[in-house]
């Protein structure tokens, strides 16, 4: 009796692991590419308007427009690839930084829009160029489906390899007085969202994952 029992436990266990061998096997890889060291980019706000890039088409640059938006153009031909619109009316700057890859080789270009003294996020996108053509990978609806607080106060920092890992790490962050402060630079910052940037070169897109 004792023996047909342990039987089929063995069996139910058996059965029991090649399921989950079968599940690993169909569960999607992210062939992850590694994340290079970014410097902190260029600033464009008021009086510095243009960033010229480097790209196979000469001309190409990021322009602040006089509406307020950022426009990815060709000064040559005058030609438009992409318009960045903040989701705020006013002073909006753009921090505009490089952002390359290793294994494989690719590049990309951040954009993180601001406004006002303390940096409130009014816009982010992550772009790169496919077969010719400029596209969005990651904007703020596509971090609002992973737990960011798009119609809220909020600021949006990147760590990119800042500890040699290879990782591209996106925080979101918002700004509070502790009990006992009384002076503005007294304040902390807490942070709600942390979301892992991937490059996977197979299906040629980014996957973020929540941490």
């Amino acid at each position: 009796m004792n023996m047909r029992i342990g039987k089929k436990l063995f069996s139910c266990l058996a059965l029991f692991l090649l399921c989950i061998l079968c599940l690993l096997a169909d569960a999607p890889k992210v062939r992850a590419a590694e994340f290079l060291t970014a410097d902190d980019g260029t600033f464009l706000y008021m009086n510095s308007r243009e960033l010229e890039i480097s790209d196979e088409e000469k001309g190409v640059q990021f322009f602040l427009a006089d509406d307020g938006t950022l426009q990815l153009m060709n000064k040559n031909t005058k030609d438009v690839y992409k318009t960045f619109v903040p989701a705020e009316n006013g002073m909006v700057g753009y921090r505009v930084r490089d952002v390359f890859t290793a294994n494989p080789e690719n590049i990309f270009f951040e954009i993180n829009a601001t406004i006002g003294a303390h940096e409130q996020n009014c816009g982010y996108w992550l772009i790169g160029k496919e077969n010719g053509q400029w596209v969005t990978y990651v904007a703020l609806e596509d971090l609002a489906k992973n737990g960011y607080a798009i119609d809220q106060w909020r600021q949006i920092v990147t760590k990119i390899n800042t500890d040699g890992s290879g990782r591209f790490i996106l925080l979101s962050q918002y700004e509070y007085m502790p009990p006992e402060a009384t002076f503005g630079m007294q304040r902390r910052y807490f942070t709600d969202l942390q979301l892992e940037l991937l490059w996977d070169d197979t299906t040629q897109g980014v996957v973020m994952r929540r941490l």
